[in-house]
């Protein structure tokens, strides 16, 4: 019994010893109690910020800490001290995040919000925490909550066109994609995000009657990328892409527009030397209607294959245009590279079919 009752002591103290929930830890602090910031608060807020702009987060942190000491009432330091904590967060693998770390972050933050429920940084940065930690839908709503305070806030337009993408939220992504162009200053990610959304609408099929128009603003964000970035292979093969994909839609394609959709595909492969998908984009469209020389897909294919002589497309694709050809040997042999990696059970039947001929 003794023992029994040591342990059942043991128990006890180790759960009075947990903290309470991010919440209530910041239940105590008065609504709309925030106070402004006196010279030496500001001079430290700044520097607070510079430094966790600077990556240099131990100094934020220090920065935020001593303010708090000096006026728990002070919503930036608690904001300054969620972002310190949230990118020290970022900087770790989710397995190494200790939870204590986790809901220290997370109180600072609800606290600053409690605060100053009017902050919408204070707002976006607990979106960012969120974000960091894998509740993306906890994320959007904070972000969305900052932005009924502060319409055209950068980061929240952001992070909120981001995670309504990751949540397949793609019509309300455009709506803070728009908003992001009205700024002076378009970030490159809007870019990215702008082209993924456009094109994942352009792909709905409830959205057929604006599929050009998405295509076309795809088309426009690749091709600014391109300018903005020129070494990123993504704009020269996301702006062939749209281009390709528009041209098949046409009854008629200018020799020019074709001739660019090849320059484009090229230069991403010589932007991504490694990468095979530029040039297995290049050799469908080498194959396609537009052009329909097979020789010219044939050589490209096999220079796909030289460069990953594993990529499945190009075995696939290859192979079928030399069965098509008569050279069902060399077909043949592509096709036993790809069976073992095609997990379609037809596409397995079927080349196990031409592999008995």
């Amino acid at each position: 019994m003794r023992f029994l009752c040591l342990g059942a002591s043991i128990w006890l103290v180790s759960c009075t010893s947990v903290p309470p929930p991010p919440a209530e830890r910041a239940a105590d602090a008065p609504v709309e109690g925030a106070v402004k910031p006196d010279a030496k608060a500001q001079a430290m807020l700044a520097g607070g910020s510079a430094a966790l702009a600077a990556a240099d987060l131990d100094r934020a942190e220090r920065t935020a800490r001593a303010l708090i000491a000096r006026d728990p009432r002070l919503a930036q330091a608690w904001t300054l001290l969620g972002q310190a904590l949230t990118e020290r967060a970022h900087g770790l693998k989710a397995v190494a995040r200790s939870v204590t770390q986790l809901e220290d972050t997370e109180a600072a933050l609800l606290r600053a919000t409690r605060l100053a429920p009017k902050s919408a940084h204070a707002h976006a940065a607990l979106g960012r925490f969120y974000e960091v930690d894998g509740h993306r839908e906890a994320g959007l709503a904070a972000h969305r909550r900052a932005l009924s305070l502060s319409a055209f806030l950068p980061e929240s337009l952001l992070a909120a066109a981001r995670l309504s993408m990751e949540l397949g939220e793609e019509r309300g992504a455009r709506l803070h994609l728009e908003a992001l162009r009205a700024l002076p200053d378009l970030p490159t990610e809007a870019l990215i995000q702008e082209a993924r959304c456009y094109l994942s609408l352009a792909d709905a099929p409830d959205q057929s009657a604006e599929r050009a128009t998405s295509l076309a603003r795809a088309l426009r964000a690749f091709h600014e990328l391109s300018i903005r970035e020129p070494e990123d292979p993504r704009g020269p093969a996301g702006e062939a892409h749209c281009r390709f994909t528009l041209a098949l839609e046409r009854a008629t394609v200018p020799d020019a527009e074709k001739n660019r959709i090849r320059e484009l595909w090229q230069k991403a492969a010589r932007l991504a030397p490694a990468d095979p998908t530029p040039r297995f984009n290049l050799a469908l469209f080498l194959e396609s209607k537009l052009v329909g020389d097979r020789a010219a897909a044939i050589a490209t294919y096999r220079a796909t294959l030289a460069r990953d002589a594993t990529h499945l497309p190009s075995l696939v694709n290859l192979a079928r245009l030399l069965w098509v050809d008569g050279d069902h040997d060399a077909a043949k042999a592509l096709y036993r590279r790809a069976l073992p990696k095609l997990e379609d059970e037809r596409e397995r039947r079927e080349v196990r079919r031409l592999l008995k001929q």
